[in-house]
């Protein structure tokens, strides 16, 4: 389906519309949701990453066959909000940054506090890339390039971390409790 190509609009004009028999409500597998899916990933694919706009007049038909409509400011705010708040990552962080500010017995004032510091530090890492790519889009690419050619090795080391901050804490409980 996918083969990393934009498509002549004609490709979409004869597949007709996906979306015709998706049912979003399903949790179970069918071949018309992955259908559906796998034309919405294709579509990903026309969207020009270079500055330009060169294929938005056939992403803009494909959308209206498809009976997409634009997203409001309003209704992406409430989506990421059910995001952040389903994702079982962000849980895990933010139940460990509290478990750790807890253990500090700071006081109420000083764990409140070092709670907004991890919330706008958490919130920093998503918005400070935005705010980056938007003044200097060169510098950023350079990022994203060095962080694709190296994502393994992050990955790697950013997991040990994590892996030895929870062994360290899971072991040194333990061994308080002996």
């Amino acid at each position: 389906m996918s083969d990393l190509v934009e498509f002549p609009e004609q490709v979409y004009v004869d597949a007709g519309d996906a979306f015709e028999k998706f049912d979003a409500k399903l949790a179970r597998f069918t071949l018309e949701n992955a259908r559906a899916m796998m034309w919405f990933a294709q579509l990903a694919y026309e969207v020009d990453d270079s500055g330009g706009n060169k294929n938005a007049a056939k992403i803009a038909k494909v959308a209206d066959r498809w009976h997409f409509s634009a997203i409001t400011p309003f209704r992406a705010f409430g989506l990421g909000t059910v995001l952040v708040t389903t994702s079982s990552r962000s849980w895990l962080f933010t139940l460990a940054a509290i478990g750790i500010i807890t253990r500090a017995e700071l006081g109420p004032a000083l764990s409140v506090l070092s709670y907004l510091i991890y919330i706008a530090g958490t919130i920093s890492l998503v918005v400070t890339p935005i705010i980056l790519s938007i003044q200097s889009a060169r510098r950023f690419d350079a990022a994203a390039y060095w962080l694709q050619k190296h994502e393994r090795v992050v990955m790697i080391v950013a997991s040990l971390a994590v892996g030895a901050f929870f062994l360290w804490s899971g072991a040194s409980s333990l061994l308080a409790l002996g």
